[in-house]
């Protein structure tokens, strides 16, 4: 009889894993950090990312942003040095934000019978918009769809705030200014105001 003894070596198998700060987002807010938590007991991975847009990236964690609201799905492959590949998926969801949108008619107003109307432009691409907050920068809110005929009670340059939010909770906030001038006031005095009639001189 003979005997042939061959080695096998079962290489490490490698796990991968990976974490996400937050898997629904708002565009316009979006920062989407993808935490790295893969794994292998000996030896060194190398990575492969693929983020659903048709963008990939060989880094160990990786902070993402889309140019377009939509779903995602992200792939990430982990190899070991002898090619022992595991891969880990997630979907990620990017809503649309609105988009805060307002005209004044005419923001530079004298302070006497000063009336400021603001109208209401925002829109968003899809879904809906359910809230308006008006910050009038004096202290006031409003949580109409415009503000008409809104009067300042002192002369100074108020920062206009417009929010607008989406059925899923996404935002969107424009600023402009609303000033409001100081008013003159006409005064003038006669020193001698009663004078004779052939020779009255007023000054």
């Amino acid at each position: 009889a003979d005997t042939i003894y061959r080695t096998l070596i079962v290489h490490p198998q490698a796990k991968a894993a990976f974490k996400v700060n937050n898997d629904v987002q708002c565009f316009k807010q979006q920062k989407f950090i993808f935490t790295n938590q893969s794994s292998i007991k000996r030896g060194l991975l190398t990575y492969n990312w693929s983020f659903g847009d048709g963008s990939f990236s060989a880094d160990t964690s990786y902070i993402k942003t889309y140019l377009k609201d939509s779903a995602y799905k992200i792939r990430l492959i982990a190899s070991s040095e002898q090619n022992c590949r595991d891969t880990a998926n997630l979907i990620v969801v990017l809503n649309p934000s609105p988009d805060a949108i307002f005209s004044i008619a005419n923001n530079k107003q004298c302070f006497r019978g000063n009336s400021f109307n603001f109208t209401n432009q925002s829109g968003i691409a899809k879904g809906r918009i359910t809230n308006y907050e008006w910050q009038m920068g004096d202290g006031n809110t409003h949580n109409t769809n415009g503000v008409s005929a809104y009067s300042y009670t002192s002369e100074d340059t108020f920062k206009v705030k417009l929010i607008a939010q989406s059925d899923k909770n996404c935002y969107d906030t424009l600023m402009k200014p609303a000033i409001v001038f100081a008013q003159p006031v006409a005064k003038f005095i006669i020193p001698n105001d009663s004078q004779c009639w052939q020779k009255n001189f007023f000054v």
